[in-house]
């Protein structure tokens, strides 16, 4: 191989090597943007030594919510189901649901992007309070224990049985967004104390 195709195939190798760094900090920082869980938004507190539990997990609220609320119309249903009577912080959206949901567009806005995030991540009818010290939180996975416990408050099996239903393998896209708004429209369940927790 001659000096100048040494070269060449150096500066190629050399390039290759570049692009695939710059793939992999692209890839980096986009799944970075959901690394941290959204602040919650809502107004309400909880005594201390309890915590808001996720039935689903917070990513696959926000990941389905972003993938399949895309219309201007279904994104204002659903962020105007979350909010229902209760006071939530909207940033500088405050009282204007149509700014935020326009701040969706591209270019997104961040902030609107991060209030849309928290009111996905933080829908209150996913929510069961109970103790923070649990050995057995699944993280990132459905909580089968919270689910136990929302189902020893909450004896409307009509709305219960919407966890059983999304994890269902044939469980379609139009249903899981009717599930969705379903458990937009209910209030955070309250199981402290109960004995649901305890594994």
């Amino acid at each position: 191989m001659g000096y100048g195709h040494r070269y060449l195939y150096l500066k190629e190798f050399i390039m290759k090597k570049i692009m695939l760094c710059f793939a992999l900090l692209c890839s980096f920082i986009s799944s970075s943007t959901m690394a941290a869980r959204p602040s919650y938004p809502f107004s309400d507190s909880i005594a201390t030594g309890l915590s808001r539990h996720h039935i689903i997990p917070w990513e696959e609220l926000v990941s389905f919510g972003t993938a399949n609320f895309t219309s201007d119309a279904d994104r204002t249903t659903l962020i105007t189901a979350i909010i229902g009577t209760r006071t939530v912080n909207l940033g500088s959206f405050q009282g204007d649901i149509p700014q935020l949901v326009a701040g969706l567009h591209a270019p997104q806005n961040s902030e609107a992007v991060e209030v849309w995030q928290s009111l996905l991540a933080w829908t209150q009818g996913n929510l069961v309070v109970g103790t923070n010290t649990r050995p057995d939180d699944p993280g990132s996975k459905f909580d089968t224990v919270a689910y136990t416990c929302l189902k020893a408050v909450n004896h409307d099996t009509v709305y219960t049985n919407i966890f059983d239903a999304w994890r269902a393998p044939t469980a379609t896209v139009a249903a899981k967004k009717q599930y969705f708004l379903t458990m937009a429209a209910h209030n955070i369940a309250d199981a402290a104390g109960l004995p649901c927790w305890t594994p």
